[in-house]
Order: C-alpha cells, then structure tokens, then sequence
C-alpha cells in the first residue's frame, strides 16, 4: 500500500512539474528560502483557536489570508514541518468553518432579479466578518482558503468531515455548497438598483450589501466568484450583466499621468486614486468577463507601467513595500500579460534590476514585472523573523507576510479568471492536485507511524 501511494503521489507531483517555471538555481534558492521563512513566521503567529489576527474586525481575513499562503505554497513546505503546517492549516480551517455566518432566505438582489441556482425561489448565503461591516473584504480574502482546500478534499465532500471535524454553522453542507452559499451571498449583495446607476455591477463594504459601491470591494466579488466556479457553483447570468456597468465607470479616462488608472469610485469625480491596488484589481474583473487585454485593460497597463517605480505612501497609495497593492497588481497582470511579459512594463521604469547587478539571472531568466517584485520582497525581508515591513501602514502582519510569499511563490488564479490560453504557471485545479497529493503524503505518514508504533 505504501509503494502504491508513493506511486501516485510521484505521478501527481511530476505532471505538476512541467508547469512549474524553470529558473537560475541561485535566485529560486532565494526564493526559495524567503517563502519558508514567511510561512515559518506565520506559524508561529497563529493562536491558540486556529486563528491568524489583525485586528478585531478583520481576524477571519488574516486566518484566510494566512491559510492560502500555506495552501499555495505547499508544495515549498520543508520536510520537517509537513505535518506541523498541515496541523495548522486544518485549525485555521476549522476555525473559518466555525465563524461563518448563513444568510438564509435571500432571493434577490436590489434590482429585484432573482440570484439563486436555477433564477427561481430562495436560497442560502454564506460569509465571513459578520457584524464588523468589512464583511465583503473577509470573504474575498476568506474564500480563495475555503476552496483550494475544499478542491483538494474533493468538491463533493462534506466538510464537516476529517481532518476539520464537525460543529461549525456548515455542517452537513459539501465544499461546492459552500463555495455556492458564497456567491449566493456576493450576488444578492451586488449593487443593480436602477435608483442608484453609476453604482450598478459593484460591491461595497457590507454583506448584505446595499447600493453603494467602489473599486477596492468590486474585487473581492469577483475574486471570490471566481474561485468559487473551480468548485462548480454557478455564477448568475444578472452578476456579469450589471459588472461592466461599474468597470466603464470607473477608469479614468482624461489625458496624463492618470490616464488609463482607476479610481476608488465612479470618474469623474475620484475622491481617491487612481491607485495601482484599484487598477489591479480592476484588470481582474476586467478579465472575469472575458476582454482578454483590450483597449481599455491595455490603458490600464499603460498607467501601471508610467506610474511603475512608486513606493507604498499611505494607506491605499503607492506599490512597492504596499502589500494589498503589490498583491492587486500582481493579479491583476497575472489574469492580462503573465509573470514572463516584458513589454508592458518597461525595463526602464523597474525598481531593481532583478539581481543582475550581484551577477545572478532571476529565477524566469528575464528581468521583467515580476522578476521586478521578487527582487524586491526578497531584498526587503525583515531579516531574523520572516516578516515584512508594511509601509502602507495599514496592512499589517500576517496580511503582509502571506501577500508576499504568495507573490514570491508565482500563486496562481482560478481558470475564469485567467485568458483562455495562458498562463505560465499552473491553474488552481493542478494546484488542487498538488496540494491533495501532499495532504494525503501528510496522512499517511501520520498513519504509518500510528502502525509502526502500535506494532512496536
């Protein structure tokens, strides 16, 4: 039984590893070390009930944040911490599966169209951040954990089943209800009130929602919405045909440094932004339904690459050392140009020179974006710790850290968010069987010692 587990196992991992970009031994060792230092960090982090805290109101969104950095790195998981790590991503698990909260009996949105599975009758909705009126930015950060776990456990398996255990609100219900109870919740929360029109296709702060909305929650909707398709729920036909609506609103449109940018809300007007963190995330949902780098994605870029080379400045402004901002552009060129572009951005406008400078290739054999990135979050580790700086001063451990080891660690997007030919690094479902490949070495290591000290 051994011999075959390590069979399929060692098949699993070498189809995954065609998709893997090939890179300088010398910067992917770097690499390397920075993410397993990150992930080390944030181990020692996490308390006592399985969770990972930022502030009161935003706890399920660091334990989310924190579990999907480990989710998506696991295959960089030291040997020696295997069973360690998987101990603590099933006590953050557990822990987000007992602070859920179940919206029952909602039906439609605002604009009175029905958003259940089949247009007809009524329907659950599940979230996270219940009561802190952040619950959309819980949920997109909550989400993306629930369900690269639930696609290695087997969408159609219970999840109150080992290893999370039972007890929580969602009991009973199998991963791909979850992943549906949380697009039932992001779609009768999208703004679609005629009264309200510039709004329309957006999301705002609260589930249940209301008619407002702006850029930085638009993208947790959509985020989230598309990780939940990897599970098989299905998405309702009004969420794509209110969503453009909202995206045309909100880009800036005048000539200039700006141009191409997006703003906080609807241009003109721009109370806030452009930012890069809003562009990024724009260029995701822009994706999303399925523009594939048109003119429009293309002025977006274009206003990433003239404003490229900028530090994080305040809570929502800047890039470099900025985690929610790095980690919204990587989507967000990850989802149009790929981690390998190097026309989009150009050299000249770079932070770094992607270690060329020390003598070392980075990891893609190019300088370019995200070679860009990497240098940087490597070069800017806290030293010691495993942490790093948050120079926006408003996104602080352990968002930062698992932010960055997720960009360092080339995390990839679901499918519907991602071109149709594309990407250079695995699409969540190969991460999916990655993952379930080493959850289940995990298991039957844990297992086998259980034999080998009974038998003794």
């Amino acid at each position: 039984m051994k011999r075959m587990f390590t069979s399929a196992l060692a098949a699993i991992l070498l189809a995954c590893a065609g998709l893997i970009p090939s890179a300088s031994a010398a910067t992917e060792a770097e690499k390397l070390a920075a993410i397993q230092s990150g992930l080390a960090h944030l181990y020692s982090l996490q308390a006592a009930d399985g969770s990972w805290i930022i502030s009161a109101s935003y706890k399920d969104a660091g334990t989310g944040a924190a579990v999907f950095a480990f989710l998506a790195q696991q295959a960089k998981w030291p040997a020696g911490q295997v069973t360690n790590y998987q101990t603590a991503v099933n006590k953050g698990i557990a822990f987000l599966l007992s602070d859920a909260v179940v919206q029952t009996g909602i039906s439609t949105n605002n604009g009175g169209v029905n958003i259940c599975p089949g247009g007809t009758g009524v329907c659950n909705g599940i979230y996270w951040g219940g009561g802190t009126s952040v619950e959309v930015y819980s949920t997109g950060l909550v989400t993306p954990a629930i369900d690269v776990f639930g696609l290695a456990m087997g969408a159609g398996a219970v999840a109150d089943s080992n290893p999370v255990g039972a007890g929580h609100p969602l009991g009973g219900l199998t991963w791909r209800q979850i992943a549906q109870g949380v697009t039932n919740a992001f779609a009768a929360s999208q703004s679609s009130s005629a009264t309200y029109p510039t709004y329309r296709g957006g999301w705002h702060y609260q589930i249940p929602g209301n008619v407002d909305a702006d850029s930085s929650t638009t993208q947790w909707g959509v985020l989230s919405i598309g990780y939940d398709e990897s599970l098989g729920a299905t998405t309702p036909a009004v969420v794509k045909s209110n969503l453009p609506t909202w995206l045309g609103n909100v880009q800036w449109t005048a000539a200039g440094a700006n141009f191409g940018g997006v703003c906080y809300e609807p241009y003109p007007g721009c109370s806030i932004g452009p930012t890069h963190s809003d562009t990024g995330g724009w260029e995701v949902a822009m994706q999303y339904m399925g523009n594939n780098l048109n003119a429009a994605q293309q002025n977006g870029i274009t206003f990433l690459n003239t404003n490229w080379n900028q530090t994080a400045n305040a809570s929502w402004n800047g890039l470099f050392g900025h985690p929610y901002a790095m980690w919204a552009v990587y989507k967000g060129l990850e989802s149009t140009i790929g981690l390998t572009d190097t026309t989009h951005i150009a050299s000249a406008h770079l932070n770094t020179d992607c270690g060329l400078a020390a003598g070392k290739m980075p990891g893609s054999g190019v300088c370019n974006w995200w070679e860009d990135f990497n240098e940087y979050l490597v070069r800017h580790q806290t030293a010691g710790t495993g942490a790093w700086p948050d120079l926006g001063g408003y996104w602080p451990d352990p968002l930062s850290t698992s932010l960055f080891v997720n960009i360092l660690g080339a995390t990839p997007l679901p499918g519907s968010l991602l071109p149709p030919t594309t990407p250079t690094v695995p699409t969540l479902s190969m991460w999916g069987l990655v993952a379930l490949g080493i959850m289940l070495a995990g298991f039957a290591a844990m297992r086998l010692r259980k034999a080998h000290t009974h038998q003794s």
